[in-house]
């Protein structure tokens, strides 16, 4: 049968739920910018688990209509993937703000003794806060990875094509966040540009990654990575230009848009006949 109705109506209540919060919170005068406001990381971690929200009610629909979907990946992986993933995040993120500074639109901050918010995330990034924070990926992953681009990759479209679709969908999604201030403060337009160009950049690694993995659990330890060591080096920085810098500015999209081809190269090559998600 058709998955159609599961996909639109995935997007539907997906969108629906998570904007309506989104734009409410910005009537209420939410900024995500402002450390002091304490609403924006609550707004922000309400919406990420809409997308497993929206995906549970699709897959219930789908079961009582006996509508076949494609597995959702909830599973743990290869154990190999999370070691990998977990020693190479903060060298490739890293890497993004290294190359911001030579660049000249990163400014880190003197060399002294950390505060010590710093001090208790640089403890808690690799450990217990990335472990906090795969549940909340998972929110999101188990909608993004584990619904919507096994559906895009059954309806034939190719590994990449089916990342390009799902990544842009992934960066609209957040536009209620850019609009309040969220990655790019003072730039909503720019920002809303640039959230789609790193979504498709961060689906390019991610859809590689649940192809050969299998699992949506490995799809949300690496977002978990990505988000804590990328908060992580930014409070190393007195400035960085948020439109170009760091690694949700053009530098990180190309960074990380470039290892997401790399890694479907590799992808084509293990599998010839692409798309193996089930």
């Amino acid at each position: 049968m058709d998955t159609t109705t599961t996909l639109t109506g995935f997007l539907a209540i997906c969108f629906g739920i998570s904007w309506t919060i989104g734009i409410a919170a910005g009537h209420a005068g939410v900024r995500m910018e402002a450390a002091d406001d304490l609403r924006g990381p609550l707004v922000a971690a309400t919406m990420m688990l809409v997308p497993a929200l929206s995906a549970a009610i699709m897959r219930w629909h789908a079961r009582r209509k006996q509508i076949p979907l494609p597995d959702a990946g909830f599973k743990l992986g290869p154990r190999a993937a999370y070691v990998w993933i977990w020693l190479l995040a903060p060298l490739i993120l890293g890497g993004c703000f290294a190359l911001s500074i030579v660049l000249g639109i990163a400014a880190p901050k003197p060399l002294g003794i950390p505060d010590d918010m710093t001090l208790l995330m640089l403890v808690s990034a690799p450990t217990i806060n990335l472990f906090a924070t795969t549940l909340f990926t998972f929110g999101e992953e188990y909608g993004w990875t584990g619904l919507l681009l096994p559906l895009l990759l059954q309806r034939g479209l190719t590994p990449m094509q089916a990342a390009a679709i799902y990544g842009a969908i992934w960066g609209a999604w957040h536009w209620p966040l850019i609009w309040i201030g969220h990655n790019y403060p003072g730039h909503p337009i720019a920002g809303s540009i640039l959230m789609i160009g790193l979504c498709i950049a961060l689906g390019l690694v991610q859809t590689a990654l649940r192809i050969h993995t299998g699992s949506v659990i490995v799809t949300s330890f690496a977002h978990a990575c990505v988000n804590c060591w990328a908060n992580l080096f930014a409070r190393a920085f007195e400035h960085v230009d948020v439109l170009f810098g760091g690694v949700t500015g053009v530098v990180g999209i190309v960074v990380l848009g470039s290892i997401g081809l790399q890694l479907h190269r590799a992808l084509r090559a293990q599998h010839p006949a692409s798309a193996p998600v089930e």
